[in-house]
């Protein structure tokens, strides 16, 4: 009879127990099933959200592919002036500095623009000039120094650097001459006030035998590729672009009040009496002096429209 009990207790608590793990085993699915249907509604809305608001959103960052930069191109530095040069900008306008220069005829890569000034690549410099020194095709080659407009007319060539003046007859030299600059002489003139020489291809616009040097003669600056760079830069108004151009088709002399400056001559000395050039540092406004008795020839052989040529 014990043993019987005892089977017995040991039945009843085997049959409790397994009641009670199968009851366990059944609720945990329903609750783990019920769940990840829930996530599944959750996603499932959240797909279809993203499809009804494609039109209103932009793209996601993974579908934007940026398209690629425009490769560099080649350009060629077209000049009005014979020779003159280029300055190329550490940045783009004219107060930056200066880190390399162009000629008529080189070619450089062009790897952007920039409010009128393209920022090129020369010979591992890199730099800014303005746009419309730029061509698409390379330009002809310009006459040398020696090779005048008017090959029958008289005619001046200025050489900067040798601090040299020439007298041309057609292809006669006259005589060659010593000469003083301005203080700031290295570089085409691009402002009033910054003391430099101007570059290029003028003429004699105007005979001043009253000067405060003794004589003058007084130069056709700014010219028209000087207003074109003034205009393209901001520096001067559409109006004084006009007035200049003006005055330069007519054979007249152009506006001097303008923020490119002017009234750059050659002429002579202070003192009336110096007739013994003595070359001394550059210290003009802009212009070339000269000597009392050089002046004298110069006076005599050059008339209003005399080519002057001022070279680097």
């Amino acid at each position: 009879m014990k043993l019987n009990r005892g089977i017995l207790y040991f039945l009843s608590l085997l049959l409790i127990l397994m009641i009670l793990f199968g009851c366990r085993n059944i609720d945990a699915p329903l609750d783990f099933e019920n769940t990840n249907n829930e996530r599944g509604t959750e996603i499932l809305n959240n797909e279809k959200m993203q499809d009804r608001s494609s039109d209103f959103t932009s793209p996601k960052p993974s579908s934007i592919h940026a398209s690629p930069s425009a490769p560099p191109t080649i350009r060629y530095v077209e000049l009005n002036k014979a020779g003159s040069q280029l300055n190329i900008r550490e940045t783009p306008s004219l107060t930056g500095n200066i880190v390399g220069t162009l000629e008529h005829g080189d070619s450089v890569k062009v790897i952007g623009r920039q409010n009128g000034w393209a920022k090129i690549e020369f010979n591992q410099t890199i730099g800014y000039v303005n746009v419309s020194y730029l061509a698409d095709e390379e330009p002809s080659e310009m006459m040398s120094s020696h090779e005048s407009i008017y090959p029958d007319e008289m005619h001046i060539i200025v050489y900067k650097k040798q601090r040299s003046l020439e007298l041309w007859n057609g292809d006669e030299l006259v005589g060659k001459y010593n000469i003083d600059l301005g203080f700031n002489p290295i570089g085409h003139k691009e402002k009033m006030g910054d003391g430099k020489t101007p570059e290029g291809a003028y003429y004699i616009c105007v005979k001043n035998p009253n000067s405060k040097y003794y004589r003058s003669l007084g130069l056709s600056y700014p010219g028209i590729s000087d207003a074109e760079r003034g205009l393209d830069c901001g520096l001067i108004t559409q109006d004084e672009y006009d007035r200049i151009v003006k005055a330069i088709n007519t054979g007249g002399i152009p506006p001097w009040d303008t923020p490119l400056g002017g009234q750059i001559m050659i002429h002579g000395s202070e003192n009336e009496s110096a007739h013994v050039f003595v070359p001394k540092s550059d210290w003009t406004e802009g212009c070339i002096a000269v000597d009392n008795g050089v002046m004298d020839i110069l006076w005599e052989h050059c008339k209003v429209g005399t080519q002057v040529f001022i070279f680097p």
